[in-house]
């Protein structure tokens, strides 16, 4: 990359810089240092942050309790199925020679 001869031979305007002498405006504008303005020192330490407690409105996502299910008296279907698996289980199991 080469430079452009015409960018060196170009001259920048000149810039006006304006001071002002006055420092009135900056006397007004200081950091209060009495002593309601500063920050109180901590005697103790405080506590440690603690994970938040969850919400009772995630108790909905939960199981019921055992005392709101309904248990239906079906002894007589329970009994049934026994007493087909009692007369299954008689008969012999042929062993698999290998």
């Amino acid at each position: 990359m080469s430079i452009d001869p015409e960018l060196l031979e170009m001259k920048l305007p000149n810039i006006k810089v304006i001071t002002s002498s006055n420092d009135d405006e900056y006397i007004n504008c200081q950091t209060p240092k009495s002593s309601q303005y500063l920050i109180p020192k901590i005697l103790s330490c405080p506590p440690a942050p603690k994970k938040p407690k969850r919400m009772s409105s995630c108790s909905s996502c939960k199981r019921k309790l055992i005392d709101e299910f309904k248990f239906f008296d079906e002894q007589e279907e329970i009994e049934s199925f026994f007493r087909f698996v009692d007369v299954n289980s008689t008969k012999k199991r042929r062993r698999c020679l290998v």
